[in-house]
């Protein structure tokens, strides 16, 4: 599972801002229960997979993760409409000061000065962060399907020297990830043994002039 280090790092800020103490196996908080229980279901919480998190302790200030009972659930589909609204409200997001300030002080920012019917709460804005990222991902390419120039050659059927020749006169043009990596995905050796249009090829490199 992978962790999202905004979900963690309001996790953390939680548990510094109730104050917490031992007493004995108990983390005993003045308040912000509910909060913790919160950010600790977003951490556990996948795209798919809701994590519900209900304190099972003596003590209900009790922030000890083993006093916990954590229940997960298959996440509804989002109707239509509801996508609808918040494809909208994606689009007023500012998801780089979001990353920069963090969930609850960007929440604050965004609700600041907006009619009471159009302020949001922290699941919709959690909501729209996790579509985000959802989104991100299906935009960027999935590296480790990624072939070098040579997997590439091999797989077209010429020499890494023959596809890096026709590279150098711009007759064949690779993808660049952002660390300049250089590459082709496997759409790419198929569209070149079938001789569908590309703007990575001029077709008339595979004469190799």
């Amino acid at each position: 599972m992978t962790i999202n280090l905004q979900d963690y790092a309001r996790f953390v800020k939680t548990i510094v801002k109730s104050h917490p103490r031992l007493d004995g196996d108990h983390i005993l908080v003045e308040s912000g229960t509910k909060e913790f229980r919160s950010a600790l279901g977003a951490i556990l919480s996948t795209d798919d997979v809701k994590a519900a998190v209900k304190c099972t302790c003596r003590y209900k200030n009790c922030i000890n993760p083993e006093h916990f009972l954590i229940t997960f659930e298959k996440k509804q589909d989002i109707d239509q409409e509801r996508k609808e609204e918040l494809n909208i409200l994606m689009d007023d997001i500012d998801f780089d000061r979001l990353e920069e300030v963090g969930t609850d002080r960007y929440l604050e920012e965004y609700n600041e000065g907006m009619p009471e019917e159009l302020k949001i709460d922290l699941p919709t804005l959690m909501t729209c962060i996790k579509l985000h990222r959802k989104e991100k991902r299906r935009s960027s390419p999935d590296m480790k399907n990624a072939l070098t120039i040579g997997q590439f050659a091999e797989r077209i059927g010429y020499s890494a020297e023959w596809v890096s020749r026709l590279i150098k006169k711009g007759k064949i043009t690779p993808r660049v990830r952002g660390a300049g990596q250089r590459y082709f995905l496997q759409s790419d050796v198929e569209d070149w043994l079938e001789g569908n249009p590309s703007p990575l090829f001029n077709k008339e490199a595979e004469n190799g002039e």
